[in-house]
């Protein structure tokens, strides 16, 4: 599947950095994830364009554990 980048700050997937105006040629799962989401487009038009989301949300983990044990700082 082939996408611009519409988002202007770019997106980032793990390592790999997906520049704004670019376009790329992607698996199809990850093209219509971008275009849903709003961050690029299809060049074909099969899929539409999201409504990109800039609320702010708060995230709360399944699951988070804390297996650090504390530390004393002498000084």
């Amino acid at each position: 599947m082939r996408i611009e980048i519409t988002d202007q700050t770019g997106v980032k997937v793990g390592s790999t950095f997906f520049p704004y105006g670019e376009t790329f040629t992607v698996a199809d799962a990850l093209g219509i994830h971008f275009c849903s989401s709003g961050w690029a487009k299809d060049l074909e038009g099969l899929i539409p364009t999201g409504k990109r989301n800039t609320s702010d949300i708060t995230v709360y983990p399944k699951n988070a554990q804390h297996t650090h044990a504390g530390e004393t700082v002498n000084g």
